[in-house]
C-alpha cells in the first residue's frame, strides 16, 4: 500500500476543524462524533506510518492496542 501519515491526517484535520464548527453551533454530539474520527485517522496515519495497515475499523482499534 502506498498509504502513509500525509494521506492520514488531512482527514484527521478536517475532522477537527468540524467539530470545532459544530461546538460553536451548540451541536455537542456531533461534535463528539468528529472527534472520535479525527482521533481515529490521526491513529490510522500512525500505523500506517509503520507500514501497518487494516481494512477494517475494529482491525485499526486493535492494531493500535497491539502497537
Amino acid at each position: 500500500m502506498s498509504e502513509d501519515l500525509d494521506a492520514y491526517l488531512p482527514q484527521a484535520e478536517d475532522a477537527l476543524e468540524a467539530a470545532k464548527e459544530l461546538q460553536n453551533l451548540q451541536f455537542a454530539r456531533g461534535a463528539i462524533h468528529l472527534c472520535y474520527y479525527s482521533f481515529f485517522w490521526a491513529i490510522r496515519g500512525l500505523l500506517a506510518a509503520k507500514g501497518i495497515f487494516s481494512k477494517t475499523h475494529s482491525g485499526t482499534h486493535s492494531l493500535f492496542g497491539e502497537h
